[in-house]
């Protein structure tokens, strides 16, 4: 499975078009015209790059894919995307720290879901980048020319 296949499995067109703003973010335009925010504090950087960090784990990706389709226990999630309850709960752990998910209790029960709205227009732009360097690799070994450049 691609990379793009893990990430965008299960989500269906009208999600994703629900997230996506094309007037913020046009995922078919190349340049993708963004608010600036920029330049970054030293504090900003740091708060960036741990949400980063906590994206560049399989495994906490394969949470974040069941969590984009609705809020889960740590069993449920289990259930989808492996491993073991410790560790499963250590990745939930991080996600948590870094304000990528929420959680509530339900009884006896911990429910995870998506706290960071931007989360599933980060990944789609992600997986589209991804998925187009899959098409243009897969073109160039089988010797097809690039049909109007690059997109």
């Amino acid at each position: 499975m691609t990379l793009g296949e893990f990430m965008c499995t299960n989500f269906d067109e009208a999600m994703l078009l629900s997230v996506l703003d094309p007037v913020s973010c046009s995922h078919h335009d190349r340049h993708m015209p963004m608010k600036a925010h920029l330049p970054l504090t030293d504090a900003a950087c740091d708060e960036v790059a741990m949400r980063f960090r906590a994206l560049s784990e399989p495994m906490r990706l394969k949470i974040l894919r069941r969590l984009f389709r609705s809020e889960a226990s740590v069993g449920e999630i289990l259930e989808e995307v492996g491993g073991t309850q410790a560790n499963v709960s250590k990745h939930l752990a991080v996600l948590y720290g870094s304000a990528l998910v929420d959680r509530r209790k339900d009884g006896t029960r911990t429910v995870y879901s998506i706290a960071d709205p931007t989360l599933l227009k980060i990944c789609s732009i992600v997986c589209e980048g991804v998925e187009r360097g899959a098409r243009e690799k897969a073109d160039a070994i089988l010797g097809r020319g690039r049909r109007g450049g690059r997109r």
